[in-house]
């Protein structure tokens, strides 16, 4: 087993275990070759880019490397936490500023303060954790088609929050919720302000990541994370948080069999006016969230002599 990623001098670097059975670090570098190590250090080196230094058993000897492939974002996040835990596995030391976000995902409200940054690097684990309901996706099914972009409400009373700065994912695991998942300037998904009744809830209409195309519900970690202020973020919390809401919960698109005859309903409109009428209808995969929509019939002058 070994990790291997490159710097930004072009070079390959190599961890890996050893013929000895201890942890060595490889590079390109002439002259260097492989060196067992005592020490393995991981620091921020800007916004979700990694420094990593490899320090060997005698003193004062360190390499250090900045990681460039993969580029800064949630990949390179997963493989400087691949290195930390590789690292931890070999009773290795670890250090380095980088240490909490990558062994710690999400915390509880108030078991972390907050670093002085823009936004929070560590997400809090929202009490109690919600479910976002998703339809799963087939290849073969002409209904999906539609679903590239999929909507996630939000509960609560957003009537007057600060909408600056928020945003919301769909992340691959529970640890990905961090502020690689965002970009600072532009938020991929969209706040339906303006359609949407902010007493009861907020929507926002993401982007359906690739890996949300499953088939079934079973096997998976996704996740919602969001980052702002809001209903969601804990009293005393004044600047924008990271949140993990919950659990991405997929579930199979309803079969809905139509009737076969037009079903005529008589409307009482004198003494109790009103109607009621029971309609049996077969569904196929119905969850309890499904909703049944009743519309008029509007008919088209057009196609009266048809």
């Amino acid at each position: 087993k070994e990790i291997v990623f490159t710097d930004e001098d072009g070079d390959v670097n190599r961890l890996k275990i050893g013929a000895d059975a201890h942890l060595q670090w490889c590079t390109q570098v002439v002259g260097v070759g492989c060196r067992a190590l005592r020490e393995v250090r991981l620091d921020h080196h800007g916004a979700c880019r990694f420094q990593v230094t490899f320090f060997e058993p005698r003193m004062g000897a360190a390499w250090r490397a900045v990681i460039a492939k993969p580029g800064p974002g949630l990949e390179q996040q997963a493989l400087a936490r691949r290195l930390l835990l590789f690292a931890q596995a070999s009773m290795v030391r670890t250090s380095g500023d980088a240490i909490d976000i990558l062994s710690s995902p999400a915390t509880s409200d108030g078991d972390q303060e907050p670093h002085a940054v823009p936004f929070q690097t560590h997400a809090r684990e929202h009490r109690p954790f919600l479910e976002f309901p998703l339809p799963l996706t087939t290849s073969d099914d002409e209904r999906t088609d539609g679903l590239a972009r999929v909507r996630l409400r939000l509960a609560g009373n957003w009537r007057g929050a600060d909408f600056a700065g928020q945003c919301l994912a769909i992340v691959e695991q529970p640890e990905d919720c961090s502020p690689c998942v965002f970009d600072e300037r532009h938020c991929a998904a969209q706040a339906l302000r303006n359609t949407t009744t902010l007493d009861e809830f907020l929507e926002f209409e993401v982007a359906r990541p690739a890996f949300s195309a499953v088939t079934t519900d079973f096997g998976h970690n996704h996740s919602v994370c969001f980052r702002g202020t809001g209903p969601f973020v804990p009293v005393g919390v004044e600047k924008p948080a990271l949140l993990l809401l919950g659990r991405v919960v997929y579930y199979p698109l309803p079969r809905v069999h139509f009737l076969p005859q037009v079903v005529r309903i008589g409307v009482r409109t004198f003494l109790n006016p009103g109607w009621h009428e029971e309609i049996a209808l077969e569904c196929t995969d119905c969850p309890t969230h499904s909703r049944l929509a009743v519309r008029p019939i509007i008919a088209d002058a057009r196609c009266k002599g048809l």
